[in-house]
């Protein structure tokens, strides 16, 4: 699905960020060793881009996931056609839904039609790879969710509960990446989880594939 134009682009600003923010984690934690105190006025900086950078790659995870889910069902859907009349129906189905949705689009859903014709030509092929894409990102969105849903609803994710100290960070004693407190309902435990954590599980995700050096940018080849 991150063939599609817009999605690189945005992959590619949570890249660029992640490059500006570690620098600034690193600084913020040397200092705070040399000066003994917490540097607020840093803090507050690093605080705001880390949880303003947790909402946009949220976001993109929310979207990519939106692509990979239609396009699975499509697949299945191709597959458990009784008969070429009835394929060819959820083809065309397919096509028609794809073209009104992208009316507005001066590409007319180009990257989507792509994904599409893929999914036609290997439906079988596409149903294990979508899978695994899903299954090779599950922690990794769970882990932005946690944090997005504790942070922007002061909520603890799947619980009726209200989240504690939402957006308070703290200052991680390995790297200064800003970290949260992300509570547990169902069994009641917490965790703390940080902005260097998630790009750190990103990163994992390209070197499993084989397409991501430990310590390089991040990279979502999905």
């Amino acid at each position: 699905m991150f063939g599609n134009l817009y999605l690189q682009m945005q992959c590619r600003n949570i890249s660029i960020t992640d490059q500006q923010l570690n620098p600034m984690e690193e600084n913020l934690l040397l200092r705070r060793i040399d000066e003994e105190r917490t540097p607020l006025p840093d803090t507050f900086v690093l605080s705001a881009w880390s949880q303003m950078w947790v909402f946009a790659f949220f976001e993109l995870m929310r979207t990519w996931k939106t692509l990979v889910d239609d396009n699975l069902k499509f697949a299945r859907a191709i597959t458990r056609a009784k008969s070429s009349e009835a394929r060819e129906a959820i083809i065309n189905k397919k096509i028609a839904e794809n073209d009104k949705a992208s009316r507005l689009t001066i590409d007319f859903g180009a990257y989507h039609r792509a994904a599409m014709a893929g999914v036609i030509s290997m439906p079988e092929q596409n149903i294990q790879s979508l899978q695994g894409a899903l299954e090779a990102t599950k922690l990794l969105r769970r882990m932005l969710a946690e944090v997005r849903t504790s942070l922007a609803k002061h909520e603890v994710a799947g619980a009726r509960a209200y989240a504690p100290s939402p957006g308070y960070g703290m200052i991680s004693p390995i790297n200064g990446s800003i970290g949260w407190r992300i509570v547990y309902d169902n069994p009641r435990s917490e965790a703390i989880i940080s902005r260097r954590n998630i790009a750190d599980e990103c990163r994992a995700i390209g070197r499993d594939m084989g397409c991501c050096r430990r310590g390089s940018k991040i990279d979502i080849p999905l």
